[in-house]
């Protein structure tokens, strides 16, 4: 459809261009905030998982403005999840050179480079991340660099780190899972069992940590709490791997 408003004012820009030419500088304008529009459109289709759609968007940016940092740091997230893991960290670098104390690109960055086990760079990109006094999730950073010394088997960090997220943010469900499971796996399973419990009331269940609920309930022989949790998991989940294995261990051996 053809924008009426666009040409009445077609006029007045032409007036104007004699005297100082905007012309040029608003189109540029113009390209630049279409650029962010198509960016954040392609976050959010990334986000859903339409992935076409958003490497559509994110391309179309880049076009539009080919030095927009968010959209090279949201097209390198999309690029990793596609496998292309050279033009994913060359895209991450073009944003973090147009932005560099960018704390969320450096907390993307952080994981993409744990990810493809460079562990000690990863650490030094979520560490960087939380320079930034203004960071207002520094609880993301923490749990990604706790997540990332889980890999390289560096416990003790582990805990440090999901420990400092929830200094940050003591109802973030990612650290309280993340720490329920990490004491499950050190047999304190009373604390585990408390952290979990915390994660009842601020997360969202997926079938793992319902499966850790339910194995912390009949280790700690709260059989009221492991009937619920196993019937949520049959319920929510029931063709999930964790509602199968359930279903073929009866619930008597959960490991």
């Amino acid at each position: 459809m053809i924008n009426r408003k666009a040409i009445l004012i077609m006029p007045l820009v032409a007036v104007l261009a004699a005297c100082s030419s905007p012309a040029p500088k608003s189109k540029s304008a113009n390209l630049s905030r279409a650029a962010q529009v198509n960016a954040q459109l392609g976050s959010g289709y990334l986000a859903q998982g339409k992935l076409e759609y958003s490497k559509i968007k994110f391309e179309k940016a880049l076009k539009q403005d080919p030095g927009l940092p968010e959209a090279h740091a949201g097209y390198g997230l999309l690029l990793a999840r596609l496998g292309q893991i050279e033009d994913a960290e060359k895209h991450f670098k073009r944003a973090l050179r147009k932005d560099p104390y960018n704390s969320e690109t450096l907390n993307n960055y952080g994981t993409f480079l744990c990810g493809e086990k460079r562990f000690e760079e990863a650490e030094q990109q979520f560490m960087s991340a939380l320079k930034d006094p203004l960071y207002k999730t520094p609880e993301f950073a923490y749990t990604n660099a706790g997540r990332c010394s889980l890999k390289s088997s560096n416990y003790d960090r582990a805990e440090a780190y999901f420990g400092k997220a929830l200094q940050s943010n003591p109802r973030f469900p990612d650290a309280l899972y993340e720490l329920a499971a990490l004491n499950d796996k050190r047999r304190n399973y009373r604390v585990a069992n408390s952290y979990i419990q915390k994660f009842d009331d601020y997360g969202t269940h997926t079938p793992d940590s319902l499966w850790l609920a339910i194995r912390l309930a009949k280790i700690n022989g709260d059989k009221n709490a492991q009937a619920s949790y196993e019937l949520l998991l049959r319920n929510k989940f029931p063709d999930s791997e964790k509602a199968a294995l359930l279903r073929s261990k009866g619930g008597k051996r959960l490991n």
